[in-house]
């Protein structure tokens, strides 16, 4: 049977990689989530599933706004 690690703050993921050094596919993947929650302006107060959430719903309403700017360069072509 699969041994899994649950971790659901940003601490312990930061944890996991050290402890977890030798595992490359692992610590890359982490380290893109750290980078990311880095930047974040209030990621290291969330977890990492609720992180996930809100950049979720950033980046849809940025593909809903560009979208609508395609469609807005698109009817002034075409007037």
């Amino acid at each position: 049977m699969e041994n899994r690690t649950k971790f659901e703050t940003f601490d312990q993921l930061v944890f996991l990689t050290e402890l977890y050094q030798n595992e490359d596919s692992f610590n890359k993947t982490a380290s893109l989530l750290i980078n990311a929650l880095n930047d974040w302006p209030n990621a290291h107060s969330l977890k990492i599933s609720e992180f996930i959430q809100e950049f979720d719903s950033h980046i849809f309403k940025l593909g809903n706004d560009e979208h609508m700017n395609i469609m807005m360069k698109r009817n002034l072509k075409q007037d």
